[in-house]
């Protein structure tokens, strides 16, 4: 269980909508790639006790890693005055939570957004001074940039499956630096 350990966030609720179980977007904070990675070292050293030095090594140099990116996150985002944020996907949840963010999804519970969540959300967009909203690329896009137009944002996608993990998490963070200052 890689998320043994961690703090889960379960069943938040969005504007009168709720969703319940336990959101599985977790490596997608870097406090929780700390703790996955724990995990994983725990899991290797019990099947490969011979290796403990070479994993134990390779455990220490991801966490300063890891640790350098939560730095870097936070250092950029110190300060800033618009926290809000909008994504298609609800998946950084945990990001935003462990950064004082505000995420504010379109789609709930999987499904896209009903005309009146819209309405909802360019209202909402337009009083938080949103200017970007995140989407997936497996995700269609015609909702966000409806959405984007009515509240002048920018549509940005992201790949929160990318392999390239630290690069994409920087470009997130640099991203809401970027809206938030103009």
């Amino acid at each position: 269980d890689l998320s043994e350990g961690m703090n889960l966030i379960t069943g938040e609720g969005h504007h009168g909508r709720h969703h319940t179980g336990i959101d599985p977007h977790v490596w997608l904070s870097p406090e929780n790639a700390k703790i996955i990675s724990k995990n994983i070292l725990k899991a290797m050293l019990l099947q490969f006790p011979e290796k403990s030095d070479l994993l134990n090594e390779n455990y220490r140099l991801f966490i300063d890693r890891i640790d350098s990116l939560d730095t870097y996150i936070s250092q950029v985002l110190e300060g800033l005055e618009n926290r809000s944020f909008m994504s298609y996907h609800p998946s950084l949840t945990y990001f935003a939570r462990d950064y004082n963010l505000h995420q504010h999804p379109l789609e709930l519970e999987g499904k896209p957004p009903s005309p009146a969540y819209l309405k909802y959300l360019a209202d909402l967009g337009k009083k938080e001074g949103i200017n970007v909203i995140f989407l997936q690329m497996q995700f269609d896009q015609h909702d966000a940039e409806v959405l984007a137009r009515e509240i002048g944002a920018k549509v940005i996608n992201i790949n929160p499956l990318d392999p390239e993990w630290y690069d994409q998490m920087v470009f997130i963070t640099n991203i809401l630096k970027a809206e938030a200052d103009e």
